[in-house]
Formats: structure tokens, C-alpha cells, sequence
């Protein structure tokens, strides 16, 4: 039901998304000249975000799929992402965001022992700092790194025990 699946976005624009689902999803993608795949911004000025539709091939197939998908996002939203060098403003807007969204449930990996509090932003010590982005990437077996260590079916359940010792 996301309306981000395939496609990636960074974190600090995946939180303004967040905040104003409604701002953006009024607006239609501006392409940039791209490449191996499509790169679309949404919004002007500082509320600019860019996304990448990294599994498709043209704009206008990306667009479509976009339009698509906005218009079936669930009631209640599930957020999963990572802390990719985030502010701490950024860290507090995620800890916030049921102001902007009904938010079921949400979690957020990070690489800063610092800013995990165990229950929303959960520390994953084998990744460092540039790594932890990697929690996401498929693996040669078929399976996402982040399953060796997150149960996201019991996450959803809305269960307690929901991280895997490694």
C-alpha cells in the first residue's frame, strides 16, 4: 500500500513527505535528465524533495506508478527507515510524527548508539555509520539484511518482542 515502494528516497526528504502527505502528493514530478533510472522533485524551494525510481525505466511509467499508489495508502501507516545522518531536529520530527500522520507504528534503525532508545530507534551495532543503509539491500538468497535481525511481521502485530538476536 506504500506509495514508496521502489523507489528511494533520503531520509530528510522521506520526513518531510511525512509531514505533509497532502502537499505532496498534489503535486506532479518534475524530471530531471537521468539515466539508468528516473529522478523525479516534488515541491519548489525548501520543501523540495527528490525522489528515485530506481525500478523503473521511463518518467512516465514512474509517474503513473506514483499516482497509482498514492491513492491507496492505508489509514494507519507503518514507517520503517534509517538514520542516515540525520539532525537531531530531524530525530525529534521522527519521534513526532503522529502530529502529521496516523501513524500504526514506526521504527527507525540507526548507527548512533546515542540516539537509540529501544523501543522506536533501534541501535544495529554491526552497521557503522556509512553502512546503514545496507540494512535495507536484498541479499543474494532472496532475503533483506534487516530479517536477519527484525521480525517486521511481529512489529506489524503490534508485539513487543519484535528484534532477532544476531
Amino acid at each position: 500500500m506504500s506509495p514508496t515502494i521502489n523507489m528511494s528516497i533520503n531520509d530528510s526528504d522521506f520526513l518531510k513527505l511525512l509531514t505533509d502527505l497532502k502537499y505532496y502528493f498534489s503535486r506532479t514530478f518534475l524530471f530531471l535528465p537521468y539515466g539508468a533510472y528516473p529522478i523525479g522533485l516534488l515541491g519548489e524551494g525548501a520543501r523540495q524533495i527528490e525522489v528515485r525510481f530506481e525500478h523503473y525505466r521511463e518518467a512516465q511509467e514512474a509517474a503513473e506508478k506514483w499516482n497509482d499508489r498514492k491513492k491507496r495508502i492505508a489509514k494507519e501507516i507503518y514507517i520503517i527507515m534509517a538514520d542516515d545522518d540525520l539532525s537531531d531536529g530531524e530525530i525529534v520530527l521522527f519521534k513526532s510524527l503522529e502530529k502529521y500522520l496516523n501513524v500504526k507504528r514506526k521504527i527507525m534503525f540507526t548507527w548512533n548508539e546515542e540516539r537509540a532508545d529501544g523501543k522506536e530507534i533501534i541501535h544495529i551495532k554491526k552497521y557503522g555509520r556509512q553502512r546503514i543503509k545496507n540494512y535495507s539491500k536484498l541479499r543474494k538468497d532472496g532475503f533483506r539484511d534487516y530479517e536477519r535481525f527484525f521480525d517486521y511481521i511481529a512489529w506489524m502485530e503490534m508485539e513487543d518482542e519484535f528484534m532477532i538476536e544476531e
